[in-house]
């Protein structure tokens, strides 16, 4: 997964995926005694103000984890919805922003496949064909902006994958607790410390973790 290279960009979430991914990376980096360096980019959405805080917590645990490797402070960007610039649009700003100050020429990102349409049928997801359950979809791909090569090692895998691979490393205990799956706002979540067991990203957790 890891690219031969002196340094790396993780789009961090504080989700399962991209927490689990930058893990792998970084077992990658020290299992291998590379000097690659490792700066997680995250896109602060302030309706959620505890967001970073999470990710905080996933970088300290990754630092305990792995003391050799260098894990870059937290690089952010605003990407509040406004009703005037998408936030995908502030989304591909900031990573850009970040890779071309800092010379990365390989960007993760953790995204996963959604489940099987008939499960999404079942809990009342929605079918985004550019996140289908097919095997085939390319998970590298350069993108001439950044001057960067975005990598998505997971786009041809579900959640259920995700879950065996905190199985099989031991995280479900550690890694797994100091993520955040909800996307639903305080009102809905005792302030961000409870999920709403309702939306989408709740529901598909469920689906792969057996839990919320």
């Amino acid at each position: 997964m890891l690219e031969d290279t002196d340094k790396i960009a993780i789009s961090m979430s504080g989700g399962l995926d991209s927490s689990l991914m930058t893990w792998l990376l970084c077992k990658e980096i020290s299992d291998n005694n590379k000097d690659t360096v490792v700066y997680p980019l995250h896109g602060i959405d302030n309706t959620r103000p505890t967001s970073p805080e999470n990710i905080q917590n996933i970088i300290n645990f990754l630092r305990n984890s792995f003391p050799s490797i260098k894990i870059n402070d937290m690089l952010t960007w605003d990407n509040t919805k406004d009703y005037k610039i998408p936030k995908s649009k502030k989304d591909s700003d900031g990573l850009k922003k970040w890779c071309l100050k800092y010379k990365i020429k390989y960007l993760y990102q953790g995204r996963t496949a959604n489940p099987p349409k008939e499960v999404l049928e079942e809990f009342g997801g929605w079918h985004e064909e550019v996140r289908s359950h097919y095997k085939d979809k390319p998970i590298k791909e350069l993108i001439k902006p950044f001057n960067a090569y975005l990598i998505r090692p997971w786009a041809n895998v579900d959640k259920k994958y995700i879950y065996e691979q905190y199985k099989k490393h031991n995280l479900l205990d550690t890694l797994e607790p100091l993520t955040w799956s909800c996307i639903a706002y305080a009102e809905d979540t005792n302030f961000f410390t409870k999920p709403c067991k309702r939306c989408y990203w709740c529901k598909e957790k469920h689906w792969g973790f057996g839990k919320y």
